[in-house]
């Protein structure tokens, strides 16, 4: 059985925010605050990656995302920008520190989780490939999808995010996803027949 996590905790500077990425996923941000200009500054000149704590409830939680910046759309005279992040790993925070000495911004320490697990089950394998969702390998590929890979690609909200990312037996995690992929094929029907209803009308 793979372990929940490598065990192995890292410090990162963190950015806690109301998302939750998994790993390959891109989210826009405004950046604002002196604190986080000085971050993404940081970022661009040293190419180091950040945590994303996730809010909920306007508290920090205990899981995250480790994340690199991608990509900076526009910087403002105000010296706001707009940037693009990239979820990298996802991490369990084991401490916070609200200030770094020397810097504006906050860190704490973090145990990244194990390496998305491959998906194996020939169901959700075929439900997925059934909703174009394994489109995007080659064909030589097409079995080896990570269970938050295809998780990613079915545009969840963060609490199904954070449902599958909690440390829990692969079984539970593999069910729930296969509940997941099944309400997205019936949605699809729903919208393809109302589509169709449109039109004859």
């Amino acid at each position: 059985m793979m372990k929940d996590s490598t065990h192995n905790p890292i410090s990162l500077p963190f950015f806690p925010l109301g998302i939750l990425l998994l790993p390959g996923e891109k989210a826009p941000l405004r950046i604002f605050e002196p604190r986080y200009k000085q971050l993404i500054a940081e970022c661009q000149e040293q190419s180091f990656t950040f945590g994303v704590p996730y809010i909920r409830h306007r508290k920090i939680t205990d899981m995250g995302s480790e994340v690199k910046l991608n990509e900076v759309l526009r910087v403002f005279e105000s010296g706001e920008m707009i940037v693009v992040i990239e979820g990298i790993s996802l991490f369990r925070v084991l401490g916070y520190r609200k200030e770094i000495p020397g810097k504006l911004y906050g860190g704490g320490e973090v145990e990244i989780l194990s390496p998305d697990r491959v998906v194996r089950d020939p169901a959700i394998l075929a439900l997925a490939e059934e909703l174009g969702l394994l489109q995007d390998t080659g064909a030589q590929e097409k079995q080896e999808i990570g269970l938050l890979e295809l998780a990613g690609r079915l545009n969840l909200n963060a609490s199904d995010k954070l449902h599958l990312i909690t440390p829990g037996e692969p079984a539970r995690k593999e069910k729930f996803i296969t509940g997941l992929l099944l309400l997205e094929k019936t949605i699809r029907k729903q919208k393809k027949t109302i589509g169709e209803n449109v039109q004859l009308n």
